[in-house]
């Protein structure tokens, strides 16, 4: 029994549709190596196209969320996971000089050109916040430069503390004179444990290990 006859429309919908699925927009990728001197990474793609395994895509740009002289800037690891979002032009020329450029590739809506924006997680792996609350975690936070090296710290409540604990080892002293006559042996050692803290005090000792600002 002869097929019927192809329509125009049915073409249509065929050319159509293979083309829409040449054009690619975005995708979940997982960094496989970075390079932090040129803030660019080996991105794999992990959501298979037409059921095929894409390469890894070499040297993507590593997106950067900031305004004007600000920015947040991470320590990218092998793993991370994020969002390949693929530029309609390529835009290799604008990346080396910034200015309004044309593009070297003529090719469109390809994954070859695209960015990749780190960030985004499975429902398994996505963080959260309590109600209200803003949270900026790490192990080495740096505020206001990358170099930053001066940790936070609440002076002020410093500052009393020092003072009082130079009261505490005048009393101390004035207790074991009032008692004793001389100084005993465990107001010396409280004298001496006293001391230590105010050094460190005054040398930084009592400071968030973690976070740094800028001088």
């Amino acid at each position: 029994m002869a097929r019927p006859p192809v329509t125009g429309s049915e073409t249509f919908n065929r050319v159509l549709s293979a083309w829409q699925k040449n054009i690619r927009t975005a995708t979940p990728g997982r960094i496989q190596s970075y390079e932090r001197d040129t803030h660019s990474a080996d991105v794999e793609p992990v959501v298979h196209h037409d059921g095929e395994a894409p390469p890894v895509l070499p040297d993507r740009t590593v997106f950067v969320m900031g305004g004007g002289a600000s920015y947040l800037a991470f320590p990218h690891d092998i793993g991370d996971t994020g969002l390949l979002i693929v530029c309609d032009s390529d835009i290799g020329n604008w990346l080396r000089g910034g200015d309004a450029v044309n593009p070297a590739d003529q090719a469109r809506h390809e994954l070859a050109g695209s960015v990749f924006l780190p960030g985004l997680r499975t429902s398994e792996d996505c963080p959260d916040a309590p109600a209200g609350a803003t949270v900026l975690a790490g192990d080495d936070l740096r505020l206001g430069d990358s170099c930053a090296t001066k940790a936070v710290v609440h002076e002020n409540l410093l500052n009393d503390f020092s003072s009082m604990l130079s009261d505490l080892a005048t009393w101390v002293s004035a207790i074991d004179m009032a008692i004793f006559g001389v100084p005993s042996p465990e107001g010396i050692a409280l004298a001496a444990s006293i001391g230590a803290m105010t050094v460190g005090i005054g040398a930084g000792s009592y400071v968030s290990p973690s976070v740094k600002v800028e001088d």
